[in-house]
């Protein structure tokens, strides 16, 4: 038999406390070996004998007696709870207990159709699934399924769609506003060329920085990122970064409802959307003890337990979202724990809401949200006029005479090299266009092959035999024609000197290519200036974390939610930063719904002082409150929570306070 309740321990103690000093009387002086018992006369067990509670005697069989049956004095078992073999655990209806966890074995990777049975999967930007007691694998976020791999659609191979391959003449995959397609050269927003694919190496993962800068992490529900040409880590939907890890604020029992050990649940408890919940105590099956063992449930003998256990209080309220709406909600009001985020462009700072799915598609609807790319805490765009993603502020230029004369060249759009953008800047009056170097660039008039700055190239200065004379703008120097003017020489720079009677207006310097030019180089390099920094209309204005890889608030202005948490000692409440608790990557406080109710599936709380008493936490233990929730033959013992006449049992129950 099971014995569930102190109280019964101690009225079967003193229920028989003569019996006790008899037997002390006649034993004394005679030592039992440990663990056995006393035989005496007929007590309070079911075959005569006698045995400890607290220690157990052993039964000599398995299962609870036979009706009417003797056992042959033997103690009597102690039972376990009505599933002897492979109970629920006090978990919920179709979950199951696994190491103290209540999960849902036909949904989880980790325990697939029985518990510690996890799926693996060897499919690259993949993770293993489980659906219907059945393993599988899903693609990661930015991945999509094509012939049994996980692939994007962002690459030569399968650019735009599964299979689209690109062809020779347009060789390489390039996106605008999300849709990609095959072109013959790459755009300004994604300049670089890497394995068929356009890319921008300051913000894309897999080439963060070059062809060969791919991003990765270990943290498990975790992206890479990659920021100004640094990689970095962003935590998936729906998870919260805790020291370090990617965390389910509303499941994850260490950080249950929030990050640290302050919202840490008490070994054994779970966590239920985001508040701690503790297990249902188990039900006891077996009859009390006292008299013959009929089979029966004899009078003060415990209850089983309503189906699926013992009931505990649970979250049956929330508050509102002070922010935005819940995760999956179309209002404010909330039907469940879970991080508050944005419906409408109003709400957020920037002026943008990024619809992101699972989350706030449903708030934003078909057209409530126009944000997109990366989003804060409350997926608003980061973007000015609120807080910004960390923005290059570095300026590019050409060096001072790189062209003709005086001309200054462009910085051509990956920023690498200087090129003409009209006639006006090449030696030969012809700048040639080019989709790569200068954008066809309007009104240039040159044709053929460029030279280093994009410029069609000037004529050779040629020897100058007895009889033939030099071209234009040079002068013979027997047998050598020398250059008399800038316009001459390819570089755009003649040197004066005794061959050409040093030349007015000439601004060659160094050493002569033998025609009196300066040499022309390779390729002029841009030149560049400045950093990263926030750029915003935000004030105060937000300021860079220490890596230089977040912009963070400085005050409660900066933010969405109206609260900046001083996480990286940026700021103070002097200042005006007062926000409290968890921020997210740029210190803005985020808002969460909480639990503001409880309540019990059957009864009440054990702690109401009265029948219209309401229940105050999770995982308080409920009492019956009438004799209808007990089943048949037993009956809801009487207290503080039943009304007048709705239980008429007396004494100790079971968990759920029903009686015999």
């Amino acid at each position: 038999m099971r014995l569930n309740r102190p109280g019964f321990i101690e009225r079967a103690g003193r229920a028989h406390g003569w019996m006790a000093g008899m037997l002390a009387l006649a034993v004394a002086g005679i030592g039992c070996a440990s663990g056995e018992s006393i035989q005496g006369g007929p007590g309070p067990g079911q075959d005569g004998s006698f045995t400890s509670p607290v220690e157990g005697g052993s039964d000599d069989v398995a299962a609870p007696d036979s009706p009417g049956a003797d056992d042959g004095g033997s103690p009597d078992v102690v039972a376990q709870d009505d599933a002897d073999n492979g109970g629920d655990g006090g978990c919920a209806t179709g979950l199951t207990s696994c190491d103290g966890v209540c999960v849902d074995i036909t949904a989880s990777a980790a325990n697939c159709a029985g518990c510690g049975q996890a799926c693996t999967t060897a499919v690259g930007n993949a993770l293993a699934s489980c659906s219907a007691s059945t393993c599988g694998f899903v693609c990661t976020e930015g991945f999509s399924l094509c012939s049994g791999a996980c692939v994007q659609y962002t690459t030569a191979a399968n650019c735009g769609s599964c299979g689209k391959t690109c062809a020779a003449s347009n060789p390489v995959c390039a996106g605008a506003a999300g849709s990609y397609s095959c072109v013959s050269g790459c755009p300004p927003a994604a300049p670089t060329a890497c394995s068929g694919s356009c890319v921008d190496p300051t913000s894309n993962p897999n080439y963060c920085g070059g062809c060969d800068g791919g991003c990765t992490t270990s943290i498990a529900h975790a992206q890479s990122t990659c920021t100004n040409s640094t990689c970095g880590v962003a935590c998936d939907t729906n998870y919260t970064s805790c020291s370090g890890a990617c965390v389910d604020l509303l499941t994850d029992p260490n950080n249950c409802g929030g990050c640290g050990s302050s919202h840490a649940c008490p070994s054994g408890d779970t966590c239920v959307e985001g508040g701690c919940q503790a297990p249902a105590p188990e039900a006891g099956t077996d009859a009390a003890p006292g008299g013959p063992d009929t089979g029966a449930p004899e009078a003060g003998g415990t209850v089983p337990c309503p189906a699926g256990g013992c009931p505990t209080s649970g979250p049956s309220g929330w508050t509102s979202c002070p922010f935005g709406s819940c995760n999956g909600s179309t209002t404010a009001t909330c039907t469940g724990g879970g991080v508050c985020v944005c419906t409408s462009d109003s709400q957020c700072k920037s002026g943008k809401c990024v619809k992101v799915t699972g989350q706030n598609d449903m708030g934003c609807g078909s057209s409530g949200c126009s944000g997109t790319g990366t989003a804060d805490g409350f997926d608003c765009e980061l973007a000015s006029p609120g807080i910004p993603v960390p923005a290059g502020s570095t300026t590019y230029s050409c060096p001072a005479n790189a062209g003709y004369k005086n001309s200054q060249l462009t910085c051509q759009a990956s920023h690498t090299n200087c090129y003409c953008t009209s006639d006006s800047e090449c030696p030969s009056g012809h700048c040639v266009p080019n989709a790569a170097n200068n954008d066809n660039c309007s009104g240039c008039t040159g044709t053929g092959t460029p030279d280093y700055r994009g410029c069609e190239a000037t004529t050779t200065i040629p020897s100058c035999p007895i009889y033939i004379g030099c071209p234009n703008n040079t002068t013979c120097s027997y047998p050598t024609c020398y250059c008399t003017s800038d316009v001459a020489c390819a570089s755009g720079h003649c040197i004066p000197s005794g061959n050409n009677g040093n030349c007015s207006g000439c601004t060659g310097t160094g050493t002569s290519d033998g025609h009196g030019c300066q040499p022309p180089p390779s390729s002029i390099a841009c030149t560049t200036s400045g950093g990263t920094a926030c750029t915003t209309t935000l004030t105060p204005t937000p300021v860079l974390n220490s890596a230089s890889t977040a912009c963070l608030c400085v005050a409660d202005s900066d933010c969405s939610s109206g609260k900046c948490v001083n996480s990286n000692s940026q700021c103070s409440p002097s200042s005006g930063c007062t926000g409290t608790g968890t921020a997210d990557s740029e210190d803005c406080e985020t808002a969460t719904s909480t639990p503001n109710a409880w309540s019990c599936s059957a009864g009440n709380c054990d702690t109401v002082s009265s029948p219209s008493g309401t229940c105050t936490a999770s995982g308080v233990p409920c009492w019956c409150t009438s004799n209808s929730q007990c089943g048949s033959g037993a009956l809801c013992s009487s207290w503080n929570g039943c009304a007048s006449g709705a239980c008429t049992g007396t004494g100790d129950g079971n968990a759920f306070h029903c009686v015999y």
